[in-house]
């Protein structure tokens, strides 16, 4: 059992490019963030540069565009915390995300944590999904809110593949814990071929049970971190 005696240092890494816009609500939430000893790693390979903000444990890095799983692990090899999150920027996070899953990281023999609850909003088609991953099943997570050691990318780093990069990650490991059916900590968009029942294009590992339902829309901003409970 891993026991810290202070908070170790967590790295959310957040890939971007072309989205400068979604990367000032991801920084948004970073720092709301109740977990203090954190830092925000801001991997931007866009034409459309992210203006760098000048904010205490946020810091920002020009790359190239490459494919998904090689980007998530640039932004890791600029990391400097022992313990990585994904931050995605299109995702919404409850405040507690990282001090909840740096608990439970911390207090087992697990590799990796993350969500297999979440919602989904489909900015096309203007619908908003719960997902709700198999209870029974411990070995799934959704990909955006995972959180690992950094010593475990290291034996093994992401694929090179712009699809199902973390799934490929996440299955290579012997040890995992999911959230089950928690209180939603997290919210995704999506603006194109939608992670949700009615694009058709679902990827997620065959072994997690998909369990859509459509819910009513937030509206605004108070109510989509309302959402977050």
């Amino acid at each position: 059992m891993r026991v810290a005696s202070a908070q170790p240092l967590i790295s959310a890494v957040c890939i971007t490019a072309n989205r400068p816009r979604f990367v000032d609500l991801a920084i948004e939430c970073f720092m709301e963030q109740t977990w203090e000893n954190k830092e925000l790693v801001i991997y931007d390979s866009g034409e459309d540069r992210v203006k760098a903000q000048d904010l205490p444990g946020v810091r920002y890095v020009r790359g190239v565009a490459r494919t998904i799983g090689e980007l998530r692990n640039a932004a890791v090899e600029h990391s400097k915390g022992r313990i990585v999150a994904h931050w995605d920027d299109d995702d919404y996070s409850h405040p507690r995300r990282l001090e909840e899953q740096a608990d439970l990281i911390l207090s087992s023999d697990c590799e990796i944590v993350g969500y297999s609850t979440m919602v989904f909003h489909d900015t096309t088609k203007k619908e908003w999904w719960l997902y709700k991953g198999d209870l029974a099943n411990q070995a799934y997570a959704l990909g955006t809110s995972l959180m690992y050691w950094r010593s475990t990318w290291e034996k093994r780093r992401f694929p090179i593949l712009n699809q199902a990069e973390d799934n490929a990650f996440l299955f290579r490991r012997n040890l995992i814990t999911a959230y089950g059916h928690r209180p939603v900590r997290m919210i995704a968009r999506h603006h194109h071929a939608c992670t949700t029942p009615v694009s058709g294009k679902f990827i997620a590992h065959p072994r997690a049970i998909t369990n859509w339902t459509q819910i009513t829309a937030p509206g605004d901003i108070k109510g989509l971190k309302a959402l977050l409970k």
